[in-house]
């Protein structure tokens, strides 16, 4: 996530976060607001997201979003196609039919 310049204050830039899970945001936000109270990502800082039972789900969320945005995959818009099931063959009255000297053998 990014920040944008407003005057003399810089605010985190939200807009790459917009459709996501309203609990990866409640995260985002945490995130942001325990900024204010401790700087950079030290022990501190982890504490005080530690209060929010979906930290390290949201997280791996973002981690993954972020995989997937640096490679190049599909992560917004519609979901992909999922190509049709493979046809099955139908199975044979004869469950022995296959089997070497089974009645399918000849």
């Amino acid at each position: 996530m990014g920040f944008v310049q407003r005057g003399r204050r810089r605010h985190p830039d939200l807009h790459p976060v917009q459709g996501m899970p309203a609990w990866v945001l409640d995260y985002v936000l945490l995130h942001e607001l325990a900024h204010l109270l401790s700087g950079g990502h030290g022990p501190e800082f982890w504490v005080l997201l530690a209060g929010y039972p979906r930290t390290d789900r949201a997280r791996g969320f973002l981690d993954g979003y972020s995989f997937a945005s640096d490679t190049g995959a599909d992560v917004g818009g519609e979901p992909l196609e999922q190509p049709e099931p493979l046809e099955q063959p139908e199975p044979t009255g004869d469950a022995d039919a296959s089997k070497p000297g089974g009645s399918g053998s000849g």
